[in-house]
């Protein structure tokens, strides 16, 4: 559904012009509650089966989601969405509702019973995002989940660009940590985020390996992965000052936070990460990514692939 610029819209866009991205993550506006509701009504239809589902997904996992004996599926959800003050549980049940939208787009079978829905869920998670961002509040709905954004340009050139180079089925592992770590990030656990980050760049590096055959030992430190991805040539000759630059910066960067504040070993006594350094080590780790995985493509194909193209 079209997305109206109201008179008040208006005037806020234009006393913002030229101000830097500010997100909240602690607060989600009646606002933007009254129009996400509208949205997944809309696009998943008060009668279909599929609240049944979200409704048992929620009661069995967040502690403040009651359903209330009187209300059907549908509307305890739009209950719950309105009015609780666990922004965690309501950002779960959106992604729920995003998933089973997100479901109707891949597998139209699996739709059917919807016939309530009025428009298409591949615009309704158009709007889902633009109203997030509209609204100021600090998520958006990627990769099956919703993750946090502290920055639209860096999540826009960075971060969606490592979710979709990760969509490859043999960087499934690699994927799997990044979203962990975006959702730690959102989840507040930063310490995780930062571990979970790290652990996304080294599994990167063990597939490239894996793919060209480039030995190495399975508990080898980032340091040594990307010493031996550059021995094979991975990077180009006249970029080594940059990449020594880059091994240092990773050394000191991401791999210090972990073993200094990252995973569940800290000691009690630790400060905790604030939230601007496990949102840098997480964009650092995912310009890192992006990089890694580009120069991965523009080499030659790996010994399997090219003998696969030689006997076709």
């Amino acid at each position: 559904m079209p997305i109206f610029e109201t008179y008040a819209w208006r005037v806020a866009a234009a006393s913002s012009t030229g101000a830097p991205e500010i997100y909240t993550y602690d607060d989600l506006p009646p606002l933007l509650r009254r129009q996400i509701s509208k949205i997944v009504g809309e696009c998943i239809g008060p009668g279909s089966p599929k609240w049944d589902e979200i409704v048992f997904f929620m009661d069995r996992e967040v502690s403040s989601f009651a359903a209330h004996p009187d209300l059907c599926a549908y509307e305890n959800c739009l209950r719950y969405l309105a009015s609780s003050d666990d922004v965690e549980g309501v950002l779960w049940l959106i992604e729920l509702c995003a998933q089973a939208m997100s479901d109707a787009i891949i597998n139209k079978n699996a739709w059917r019973g919807h016939e309530s829905a009025t428009v298409s869920p591949s615009e309704g998670l158009v709007e889902l995002n633009q109203r997030f961002l509209r609204a100021g509040v600090g998520y958006q709905f990627e990769n099956s989940r919703i993750i946090r954004v502290d920055n639209q340009y860096v999540h826009a050139e960075v971060v969606s660009e490592t979710l979709r180079l990760l969509s490859e089925p043999s960087f499934e592992k690699p994927n799997d940590e990044f979203m962990k770590a975006h959702r730690h990030l959102r989840d507040g656990n930063l310490r995780d985020c930062n571990t979970a980050a790290l652990r996304a760049m080294e599994a990167v590096l063990k597939v490239i390996c894996d793919a060209r055959k480039w030995g190495y030992q399975e508990g080898d430190t980032i340091e040594r992965l990307l010493a031996v991805v550059r021995g094979h040539g991975l990077f180009p000759d006249y970029l080594g000052g940059y990449f020594d630059n880059l091994i240092g910066a990773m050394k000191a960067g991401v791999p210090k936070i972990r073993d200094r504040q990252g995973g569940h070993g800290a000691a009690p006594a630790d400060h905790p990460v604030p939230d601007h350094i496990a949102a840098f080590a997480l964009h650092l780790t995912a310009s890192n990514i992006v990089m890694l995985v580009k120069a991965h493509q523009s080499l030659s194909p790996p010994p399997s692939v090219a003998a696969t193209a030689e006997c076709g």
